[in-house]
């Protein structure tokens, strides 16, 4: 018969053995949760009748957002050229556990809109809305990697005259919004990798 002090041990050590397997499990999801992503930057498209302007802005705050974010990277010290020393860039990222990518962002829809008030007031409305879809290529072998989709509406009380600096700030804020709904759904798919093949 085991005594209590033996039994005491033995719980101790399937309790150590237990947290040990669990740790074990968990390790590989907990390190994705801490991965770090470099995004580049590539290129901005916009679907027909956007006005080009959207284009630069878009640009502007993609580049603004993925600074911004704690999980991905706008740059990479000391990093070998991607496209002239591939295998040395390869090692570089592998060295530093980092995968490094080129976003493109196609804006799909886009509107600015003014509206009344519902009387007795007598200003109006901006509405800006804002639709777009970005997909990232691995670098340096240039393979789909994932996507990510944002959309956002802003909607701001203005006077009776439309001032430029009004359009300026909501699609500003709409822009933003979108990027960041983005951004987070293409890391949310790079943490969980690639779905199994049946």
């Amino acid at each position: 018969m085991m005594s209590p002090m033996h039994g005491a041990r033995a719980a101790r050590r399937m309790a150590v053995a237990a947290c040990a397997l669990a740790l074990a499990h968990a390790a590989p999801a907990e390190a994705k949760k801490k991965d770090k992503y470099y995004y580049e930057v590539h290129d901005v498209s916009l679907a027909k009748g956007i006005p080009d302007a959207i284009s630069t802005a878009v640009a502007k705050q993609l580049a603004e957002r993925i600074a911004a974010n704690p999980t991905l990277l706008a740059q990479l010290e000391g990093a070998p050229d991607a496209e002239k020393a591939p295998k040395k860039f390869k090692r570089y990222l592998k060295r530093k556990h980092l995968r490094a990518f080129k976003v493109n962002v196609e804006v799909t829809a886009y509107s600015h809109e003014i509206e009344p008030m519902p009387a007795p007031r007598k200003g109006r409305y901006l509405t800006v809305s804002i639709d777009l879809h970005a997909f990232g290529e691995t670098i340096p072998d240039r393979v789909m990697a994932f996507t990510g989709n944002g959309s956002a509406t802003v909607k701001l009380e203005i006077g009776r005259k439309l001032r430029q600096r009004d359009s300026e700030a909501a699609n500003h804020d709409a822009i933003e919004m979108a990027i960041d709904k983005a951004l987070a759904e293409s890391i949310t798919k790079l943490r969980k990798g690639p779905k199994a093949k049946k």
